[in-house]
């Protein structure tokens, strides 16, 4: 029940089916029926309906594995640097170079040097 669920979109990646508590963010790592299945948390009935649902119908397990993995690609590092990058720009771009910035990481402090 972690609030964003990198590990599921891990398991995407390696090819496993993914049954996962609809808590948090991991409905936006999780799509139901496309990249896994979603149940609600605490609710043992129905993690084992959807358990029951992988372990017997061989096409929704083959859907679920090929979508996932497709939908691992999403959060590839080679796409979503670009895309950091751009919102980094864009949010630069709003502020002048003399506007007070705090930084919260190293890493925000070195990608604000850099693209200034």
């Amino acid at each position: 029940s972690e609030g964003g669920g990198l590990v599921n979109i891990e398991a995407q990646a390696a090819g496993c089916p993914v049954i996962a508590s609809r808590v948090g963010g991991i409905p936006e790592y999780v799509k139901e029926g496309e990249s896994g299945l979603l149940f609600e948390p605490e609710n043992a009935v129905e993690l084992a309906e959807k358990l029951v649902m992988i372990l017997t119908d061989i096409p929704l397990r083959a859907k679920l594995i090929a979508g996932g993995y497709m939908h691992a690609r999403s959060f590839d590092w080679e796409m979503l640097a670009p895309r950091y990058l751009d919102l980094y720009e864009s949010e630069i771009k709003r502020y002048p170079p003399n506007t007070k910035f705090e930084s919260w990481s190293p890493l925000t402090e070195m990608l604000r040097n850099e693209l200034l």
